[in-house]
């Protein structure tokens, strides 16, 4: 994902394979059966909370909060998760209560530089719609690619058949948020 097929770049080459089972987080019709190569538009830097509406009814269809600072949080072999830890929900979840929200994802970022992208640790923990097991999904490295000193006002992000387009979305939005907050931070701090 983050990958251009007009630059030469680590990623341009990959053929994405299509998942055995449709994974389904949000809904069954965002599930593509080819590759769904899509366009995110780079957003406001100075966001307090991620708001997703319907382009047509402005109804909010997803948001994320309240987002929670994790000084230390370890996994069973006591590897650091994240730094940082966001809740998706629907608009009618009741934030107060424990396992309302849709998924959670885990974030911990390196420092960055205005013209530098930085390694990401993600954690994504969801129940997959279809089958109902619980789910996670890890990359590490740097998980969008662009040429430096060419500058961009958005990324592609490439999605693999069977996958809830809905759902890379929301998870690609997050993190893009959190780099934004992370660098805003980084440049106020070195000012």
């Amino acid at each position: 994902m983050g990958n251009t097929g007009s630059c030469e770049g680590p990623y341009v080459d990959i053929e994405l394979a299509p998942q055995a089972q449709p994974l389904v987080v949000v809904d069954k019709r965002f599930v593509c059966l080819d590759v769904a190569r899509l366009w995110l538009k780079e957003t406001s830097s100075y966001s307090k909370h991620l708001v997703f509406k319907d382009v047509e009814s402005e109804q909010v269809l997803f948001y994320t909060g309240p987002d929670k600072h994790l000084g230390v949080f370890l996994d069973r072999s006591k590897k650091p998760l994240g730094k940082y830890l966001y809740f998706v929900y629907r608009p009618d979840a009741d934030v107060e209560k424990e396992g309302t929200q849709l998924f959670q994802v885990y974030v911990q970022q390196e420092a960055a530089t205005w013209n530098s992208y930085l390694d990401t640790d993600l954690r994504v923990d969801f129940t997959d719609a279809t089958t109902g097991k619980r789910c996670r999904i890890e990359i590490q490295g740097e998980w969008r690619y662009r040429p430096p000193g060419v500058l961009r006002d958005g990324f592609n992000l490439d999605i693999a058949p069977n996958v809830d387009t809905a759902f890379a979305l929301l998870v690609c939005a997050i993190i893009d948020d959190d780099l934004k907050r992370l660098r805003r931070n980084t440049l106020e701090s070195n000012a």
